[in-house]
């Protein structure tokens, strides 16, 4: 006889533009894989196999089935986040102890992508003093040292319908694997930050890597530690995403939101303008709930 759990994973509902809150005392949706994770508007009788409440009122509205694959594999910068501002300021402190004029902020957003190293080396070249290779570690290391200054204000917001669309992932069994071109330890500090490490099975960063993004091996690393899922999906906003993707063997779902180009939205499998709408393209690639 099938178990609630698995009666509820084929029932699942995922939320578009809705509020995170219960009133009858369970943290659904929280994200908290030990909390309650029954819908809180549906059509289903059975208690939550967790709390054993019921729902008591409607809080969630835009409802539609959520196709399940087995894991995603998530971008980070441009597709959960919006952390242009901050390495905005970093790169401009970068610059400033050396001198150098400031870049603007629409720079820095074509800019990012490919890395701290990359990203310092774009500013300080924009700034008319491009570095020589051998200094871009140095760079690296000084940009990530500006980024992660406690002093500095943070900047970086979740980008709308991100931690409800993720929740619903996590709460139906779907493994998540973030797979980022950010260093380790600023992914691991703004996943904090933005109290998104919650919903996430594993994280790896640039320098974590066996090989970077846009190679595959970045993304076949985070399929191994999910425990080398069946069916997954890579979702993010660049052609770094696409390539490494598509090198995996995954499909590619890419938001038109982030920091990515026209070419590379035009040769994704799918895209989507809000993250709430990640259940509609898994449909449209045939994933079914």
């Amino acid at each position: 006889m099938p178990t609630p759990a698995s009666i509820y994973r084929k029932s699942l509902f995922v939320v578009a533009f809705s509020t995170v809150s219960l009133k009858n005392g369970c943290n659904a949706w929280t994200g908290a894989r030990d909390k309650c994770a029954l819908p809180p508007e549906s059509k289903l009788q059975f208690m939550c196999h967790i709390c054993q409440k019921r729902p008591t009122q409607q809080l969630f509205r835009n409802i539609s089935p959520l196709p399940l694959p087995d894991a995603l594999v998530l971008d980070l910068d441009g597709t959960l986040i919006d952390s242009a501002a901050d390495l905005a300021d970093a790169s401009n402190s970068l610059l400033a102890e050396r001198g150098l004029t400031a870049v603007s902020l629409d720079a820095v957003r074509g800019m990012i992508g490919d890395g701290l190293g990359m990203l310092a080396f774009r500013a300080l070249t924009a700034a008319g003093a491009p570095p020589e290779p051998s200094e871009v570690p140095l760079l690296a290391a000084r940009l990530l040292h500006h980024y992660i200054e406690p002093s500095r204000v943070p900047r970086t917001e979740v980008f709308p319908g991100v931690p409800e669309t993720l929740a619903a992932f996590a709460a139906a069994g779907v493994k998540l694997g973030l797979c980022t071109n950010k260093a380790q330890a600023a992914t691991e500090l703004v996943l904090k930050k933005t109290d998104l490490e919650r919903y996430l099975d594993c994280v790896i960063g640039q320098d974590v890597a066996p090989r970077p993004k846009p190679d595959a091996a970045h993304v076949e690393a985070v399929l191994s530690l999910l425990g080398s899922p069946g069916q997954a999906v890579m979702v993010g906003d660049s052609i770094n995403d696409l390539k490494a993707g598509r090198a995996a063997g995954l499909p590619v779902i890419l938001v038109t939101y982030g920091y990515g180009t026209p070419e590379a939205l035009a040769e994704a499998d799918a895209t989507i303008d809000h993250f709430s709408n990640l259940p509609e393209a898994l449909a449209k690639l045939g994933f079914t709930a």
